[in-house]
């Protein structure tokens, strides 16, 4: 399990992830028609409890050996990239508020359980934020992963990105 947290502004915001990823893969599912005269859509879900994502989902070739084996009308589709969005009314915490036992961050953490990798995209303007964050969450026995960020580039992902490395 992996939690993600968008550093930002000096203030934290839980990404939902989670919920995202199914609710592309609800719409991959609609889209099924539409790939089948297109080499490519573009698509965008959300809002999620503020932030959007915009994909870009693609329809591959088989194989040879996969035609002979499945056959020919057989299609493989796959995400090529994704784009997370924050939304003007994306629900945001100051460290103050962040480290009280009712806060939206400590609720995320006792949801998702201690063998849960907290994931932390940063930016440059929240580094201290992170140093903070990062201790608390390590006493408090969660495995840290730390995503820095250049300012102006949002958070996103494909099939060729890398995993996050808890430590």
């Amino acid at each position: 399990e992996e939690i993600h947290f968008r550093l930002a502004g000096n203030r934290i915001s839980f990404v939902p992830m989670n919920e995202l990823v199914r609710l592309l893969k609800i719409d991959i599912e609609r889209r099924k028609e539409v790939m089948l005269t297109r080499p490519a859509y573009q698509g965008t879900i959300g809002p999620v409890q503020g932030f959007t994502m915009d994909y870009v989902l693609q329809r591959d070739n088989l194989s040879l050996a996969e035609e002979l084996k499945f056959g020919s009308g057989i299609m493989r589709m796959t995400v090529t990239g994704w784009i997370l969005r924050p939304q003007p009314d994306l629900p945001s915490e100051t460290l103050a508020e962040t480290v009280r036992p009712d806060s939206r961050f400590h609720r995320h953490l006792l949801q998702a359980g201690r063998n849960t990798a907290i994931t932390f995209w940063v930016y440059p303007d929240s580094f201290e934020l992170h140093r903070e964050l990062k201790q608390h969450t390590h006493e408090s026995g969660f495995w840290v992963a730390s995503r820095p960020l250049p300012e102006g580039v949002p958070i996103a992902g494909s099939p060729q990105g890398s995993k996050s490395l808890a430590q």
